[in-house]
């Protein structure tokens, strides 16, 4: 997805995309089934530099802070319906994941879908995502990348359960110098 500055993208892709496939772990109808029987969601955002992938993960912080349907009844407060709890951070390395502590009797038990977004950098790794099994992995300022095509080839695999495709490789970023920064973007575009 390669556009102008300032067109959206980011905003897009994190709020539209992976917010939404967070907060739903993926589900594409809202019922009984999808609600009692949640899959974990594990997305994966990154940038060559930990200053351009903040930029989303700062989108998506707001969001979920901005989540419409939050009510108070009787002095009660009770959340946006899609609101989730989560544990973890959103710096560069961190990751942060649907699971919360409950007490339950005596014990405290984890809680939650375990849905989880990771916040890396590939600049000097493009193996960042290694290990995993994500539904989604975003590539912030994909045109800034020094590495994209050496990135691309050790991550697109991993979107895969052998020859099941499982999830989506997202790269965004904006267009613009096609003879050097965005060389390898245009190229793959």
């Amino acid at each position: 997805l390669a556009g102008s500055r300032d067109s959206g993208k980011s905003f897009s892709v994190g709020c539209g995309f992976v917010l939404h496939q967070w907060l739903t772990d993926g589900a594409f109808r809202y019922d009984a089934e999808s609600k009692n029987n949640p899959r974990k969601v594990d997305i994966t955002i990154g940038a060559e530099g930990a200053e351009k992938s903040k930029l989303i993960m700062d989108k998506i912080r707001v969001a979920m802070d901005l989540l419409p349907g939050a009510q108070e009844i009787n002095g009660k407060y009770y959340k946006p319906p899609f609101a989730k709890q989560f544990s973890g951070s959103w710096a560069l390395g961190k990751e942060i994941k649907a699971e919360y502590q409950k007490k339950k009797g005596s014990d405290w038990v984890v809680e939650g879908s375990k849905s989880m977004i990771k916040h890396r950098s590939f600049r000097d790794n493009p193996f960042a995502d290694q290990g995993s099994r994500p539904t989604a992995i975003v590539l912030e300022e994909a045109g800034l990348f020094s590495n994209l095509k050496e990135v691309y080839y050790n991550t697109k695999d991993n979107l895969n359960d052998g020859l099941k495709k499982i999830g989506s490789l997202v790269m965004l970023g904006t267009g613009g110098d096609m003879d050097k920064g965005t060389a390898e973007m245009a190229e793959m575009f």
